[in-house]
């Protein structure tokens, strides 16, 4: 009979060989990262390795920010805390001048889209903006259903467009008003504006969306999150926000299937299970605005190889609850021929 601690070894060394025989089947998940505040970050792309930390407690950011060397929408997020917590920032361990040959991480941008204005609560004497919607056509919006609340503080009724921060007032932003709501499947809705947006209105940083075709899916392609943050604490309108994200196998959303009640949500690709990059994103508001990729009704984007970019789905309601900035989401794609099929009934002009 062997001792006690030589039968432990034994029994440890056939559970490390059946560990790795598991994992060469691929039987074996090995979660993600879930990054921490004080956890190692950075040394990728060009950015400094760094620590994950507050804004507020990172010294090494300004001096960043004063050489040029970077702006706060090139800053890796390390991801915040649930629901709407503080968001947490790839900090520089020590500041330095990168080479020239370094390339630097850039932002990423969409004059398709639009933010929706909501009577302000409580005073009802001002507007806030929140939510993110898709220009389709000069008279027409896509938005989650999430976006229209029982409220009257929670139904929009305008939009704003052409704006990168509906805080600061700018003389080529628009806002026009909403005429008519429909709904698709309690997941998407359609607002058609009181008047259309004409040709001369429609340049610069205003433009209808260009959409995917179905063949951009199924392409290894950079995709993206893009929203309009927003403080839920003071009810303030925050700027555009993007995050990097990744296509992932549906396994990754069970957790959100369950919440969400639903069932066969990727049948036909009707559903995008998407998997946020937390340590790569470019990102914008300060770290109190919420960049929950479902809460603000973000936008999926994809950015095709000869840097074209196309709208591909529409974060899926989740409720109130904001999903970690490095946690599964889905996406409803907006492809389908059902919702297709959804846009032309209510005259929408053929996206595809």
């Amino acid at each position: 009979m062997c001792s006690l601690p030589i039968a432990i070894l034994h029994i440890f060394t056939l559970g490390f060989s059946l560990a790795v025989q598991l994992a060469a089947c691929g039987a074996v998940n090995i979660p993600r990262r879930r990054y921490k505040e004080h956890d190692n970050c950075g040394g990728i792309n060009g950015f400094p390795s760094g620590m994950c930390r507050e804004a507020a407690s990172c010294s090494t950011l300004h001096s960043y920010y004063a050489k040029q060397q970077f702006g706060p929408l090139d800053v890796p997020t390390c991801g915040f805390k649930p629901p709407f917590g503080i968001e947490l920032l790839c900090c520089p361990n020590t500041f330095h001048v990168p080479p020239s040959s370094q390339q630097q991480l850039g932002s990423f941008q969409g004059s398709h889209l639009v933010t929706l204005g909501y009577l302000k609560p409580i005073t009802l004497d001002s507007y806030v903006f929140r939510c993110t919607g898709v220009l389709l056509s000069p008279t027409h919006v896509l938005a989650t259903s999430q976006c229209v609340g029982q409220k009257t503080v929670d139904k929009p009724n305008k939009v704003l467009l052409g704006a990168e921060d509906p805080a600061l007032y700018d003389d080529s932003q628009i806002e026009v008003a909403i005429k008519s709501t429909k709904e698709f499947q309690g997941e998407l809705v359609l607002f058609e504006l009181e008047t259309a947006l004409s040709s001369s209105q429609l340049t610069g940083n205003v433009g209808i969306a260009r959409l995917c075709q179905r063949s951009d899916l199924l392409r290894r392609s950079n995709w993206f999150a893009i929203g309009y943050s927003y403080n839920p604490l003071v009810y303030d309108s925050c700027s555009k926000f993007a995050q990097q994200v990744q296509r992932v196998n549906p396994s990754e959303c069970r957790d959100v299937q369950q919440q969400l009640g639903a069932h066969n949500l990727t049948e036909n690709q009707s559903h995008l299970c998407i998997q946020p990059l937390a340590i790569y994103a470019s990102h914008g508001g300060s770290a109190e605005c919420s960049k929950c990729l479902a809460y603000t009704s973000s936008v999926l984007h994809v950015k095709r190889a000869d840097g074209s970019q196309c709208v591909a789905g529409i974060a899926t309601p989740a409720g109130d609850e904001c999903v970690e900035s490095n946690g599964a989401l889905y996406f409803t794609n907006i492809l389908t021929p059902a919702v297709q099929e959804f846009l032309q009934q209510n005259s929408v002009p053929n996206t595809l």
